[in-house]
């Protein structure tokens, strides 16, 4: 191995703990300045979030609630993983990570079991099923 292969020394603990105490404290940092950019919308929602790692997280709300976070946060598309009998919908507004973690799912839509064929096993998933919406 010649002199451009060689790796860098490891770090030592406490080397790896100061390195990981000031990028969380940048993450912390970059979170509040979004705040305080986007307050007038925290501000208008019936519900606080929390700030879990470098996203804004509003826990167990009901639909009309998740309704008006994603009317605050228009994040276009916004994903929804049903987990139980429960939705986490997750969108990403001006660069952080918007999500409503085990929100209610819309009173029109059932979560449904399926048994689904992977490499080697079955597994069974859950898929959120919503009625087809007419467009006019």
């Amino acid at each position: 191995m010649n002199e451009d292969q060689s790796q860098a020394p490891a770090l030592t603990a406490s080397q790896a703990t100061i390195l990981s105490m000031t990028q969380e404290l940048r993450d912390r940092e970059a979170l509040l300045d979004w705040v305080k950019c986007h307050a007038d919308k925290l501000d208008s929602l019936p519900c606080q979030p929390n700030f879990y790692q470098k996203h804004l997280d509003f826990d167990n709300l009901n639909h009309a609630e998740v309704i008006l976070v994603m009317q605050a946060f228009p994040c276009g598309k916004w994903t929804k993983d049903p987990m139980g009998e429960r939705v986490t919908y997750t969108g990403i507004y001006d660069g952080i990570k918007v999500r409503c973690w085990a929100g209610e799912a819309p009173p029109s839509c059932k979560i449904i079991e399926e048994r689904v064929l992977v490499p080697e096993h079955w597994e069974v998933v859950r898929r959120l099923q919503c009625p087809e919406v007419e467009q006019a």
